[in-house]
Protein backbone atom coordinates (compact mmCIF):
# COMPACT_ATOMS: atom_id res chain seq x y z
CA UNK A 1 0.00 0.00 0.00
CA UNK A 2 1.32 3.45 -0.74
CA UNK A 3 0.44 7.06 -0.41
CA UNK A 4 1.68 10.59 -0.69
CA UNK A 5 3.03 12.99 1.88
CA UNK A 6 4.31 16.55 1.76
CA UNK A 7 6.62 18.25 4.17
CA UNK A 8 9.36 20.65 5.11
CA UNK A 9 12.84 20.13 6.51
CA UNK A 10 15.67 22.18 7.99
CA UNK A 11 19.19 21.23 8.91
CA UNK A 12 22.75 22.26 9.46
CA UNK A 13 25.84 20.71 7.85
CA UNK A 14 29.55 21.14 8.44
CA UNK A 15 32.10 20.28 5.77
CA UNK A 16 35.70 19.22 6.43
CA UNK A 17 37.40 18.41 3.13
CA UNK A 18 34.97 16.08 1.38
CA UNK A 19 33.41 14.83 4.66
CA UNK A 20 30.03 16.42 5.46
CA UNK A 21 28.16 15.86 8.72
CA UNK A 22 25.22 17.48 10.47
CA UNK A 23 21.65 17.12 11.58
CA UNK A 24 18.18 17.60 10.19
CA UNK A 25 14.58 17.83 11.37
CA UNK A 26 11.65 17.26 9.06
CA UNK A 27 7.87 17.31 9.26
CA UNK A 28 5.61 15.53 6.80
CA UNK A 29 1.87 15.12 6.53
CA UNK A 30 -0.36 13.24 4.15
CA UNK A 31 -1.78 9.77 3.83
CA UNK A 32 0.68 6.87 3.73
CA UNK A 33 -0.94 3.45 4.03
CA UNK A 34 0.13 0.63 6.34
CA UNK A 35 0.77 -2.71 4.64
CA UNK A 36 0.14 -4.77 7.79
CA UNK A 37 -3.09 -2.87 8.61
CA UNK A 38 -4.56 -1.47 5.36
CA UNK A 39 -7.47 0.20 7.15
CA UNK A 40 -5.06 2.62 8.87
CA UNK A 41 -3.24 5.63 7.45
CA UNK A 42 -0.19 7.52 8.71
CA UNK A 43 -1.12 11.19 8.95
CA UNK A 44 2.13 12.85 10.08
CA UNK A 45 5.81 12.31 10.94
CA UNK A 46 8.52 14.27 12.67
CA UNK A 47 11.95 12.91 11.69
CA UNK A 48 15.14 13.76 13.60
CA UNK A 49 18.23 12.63 11.68
CA UNK A 50 21.99 12.72 11.96
CA UNK A 51 23.71 12.88 8.55
CA UNK A 52 27.17 11.85 7.40
CA UNK A 53 28.26 11.96 3.78
CA UNK A 54 30.85 12.73 1.15
CA UNK A 55 30.81 15.65 -1.27
CA UNK A 56 32.13 15.17 -4.78
CA UNK A 57 31.74 17.90 -7.36
CA UNK A 58 28.24 19.36 -7.02
CA UNK A 59 26.84 16.21 -5.36
CA UNK A 60 26.56 14.97 -1.79
CA UNK A 61 25.96 11.28 -1.06
CA UNK A 62 24.98 10.64 2.56
CA UNK A 63 23.53 8.27 5.11
CA UNK A 64 21.14 9.12 7.94
CA UNK A 65 20.28 7.60 11.29
CA UNK A 66 17.75 8.99 13.72
CA UNK A 67 14.34 8.85 15.38
CA UNK A 68 10.82 9.27 13.99
CA UNK A 69 7.66 10.26 15.83
CA UNK A 70 4.42 9.72 13.99
CA UNK A 71 0.67 9.37 14.17
CA UNK A 72 -1.75 7.06 12.42
CA UNK A 73 -5.48 6.83 12.67
CA UNK A 74 -8.69 5.20 11.62
CA UNK A 75 -12.19 6.59 12.06
CA UNK A 76 -12.21 6.09 15.84
CA UNK A 77 -8.74 6.70 17.26
CA UNK A 78 -5.41 8.46 16.62
CA UNK A 79 -2.33 6.61 17.86
CA UNK A 80 1.13 8.10 18.50
CA UNK A 81 4.06 5.92 17.47
CA UNK A 82 7.83 6.25 17.47
CA UNK A 83 10.97 4.38 16.48
CA UNK A 84 14.28 4.58 14.68
CA UNK A 85 14.90 5.63 11.10
CA UNK A 86 17.79 4.97 8.74
CA UNK A 87 18.39 5.80 5.12
CA UNK A 88 20.56 7.03 2.28
CA UNK A 89 20.30 9.95 -0.07
CA UNK A 90 21.94 12.21 -2.58
CA UNK A 91 21.71 15.98 -3.03
CA UNK A 92 22.83 17.82 -6.15
CA UNK A 93 23.49 21.58 -6.26
CA UNK A 94 21.54 23.16 -9.13
CA UNK A 95 22.81 26.68 -8.35
CA UNK A 96 25.00 28.17 -5.62
CA UNK A 97 22.04 28.07 -3.21
CA UNK A 98 19.42 25.59 -4.54
CA UNK A 99 19.72 21.82 -4.43
CA UNK A 100 17.62 18.89 -5.60
CA UNK A 101 17.78 15.56 -3.83
CA UNK A 102 16.34 12.11 -3.30
CA UNK A 103 16.27 10.16 -0.04
CA UNK A 104 15.23 6.61 0.85
CA UNK A 105 14.13 6.33 4.49
CA UNK A 106 13.27 3.19 6.48
CA UNK A 107 11.25 3.64 9.68
CA UNK A 108 10.59 1.00 12.34
CA UNK A 109 7.71 2.25 14.49
CA UNK A 110 6.87 0.37 17.64
CA UNK A 111 5.76 0.37 21.23
CA UNK A 112 2.34 2.00 20.99
CA UNK A 113 -0.62 0.21 22.52
CA UNK A 114 -3.86 0.33 20.59
CA UNK A 115 -6.95 -0.12 22.80
CA UNK A 116 -8.64 -2.76 20.65
CA UNK A 117 -5.47 -4.79 19.93
CA UNK A 118 -4.22 -7.24 22.54
CA UNK A 119 -0.64 -6.05 22.41
CA UNK A 120 1.80 -3.40 21.23
CA UNK A 121 3.00 -3.75 17.64
CA UNK A 122 5.85 -3.11 15.21
CA UNK A 123 5.27 -1.39 11.88
CA UNK A 124 7.86 -0.76 9.18
CA UNK A 125 7.46 2.02 6.65
CA UNK A 126 9.70 2.74 3.69
CA UNK A 127 9.60 6.00 1.78
CA UNK A 128 11.29 7.67 -1.14
CA UNK A 129 11.43 11.44 -0.91
CA UNK A 130 12.13 13.99 -3.61
CA UNK A 131 13.62 17.06 -1.93
CA UNK A 132 14.24 20.63 -2.98
CA UNK A 133 16.16 22.88 -0.64
CA UNK A 134 18.07 26.10 -0.22
CA UNK A 135 21.56 26.49 1.18
CA UNK A 136 22.19 29.65 3.20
Amino acid sequence: MGGEAYGVFAGYNVQTGSLVYGGEIGYSTGGAGVIEYPEYTFTQFIDLKGRVGFAFGDALAYGVLGWSIGAWNDDDVTVSIDGFNAGVGVDYMLTDSVFLGAEYLFRNQHGAFVPYFDDAYDITLQSLQVRVGMKF
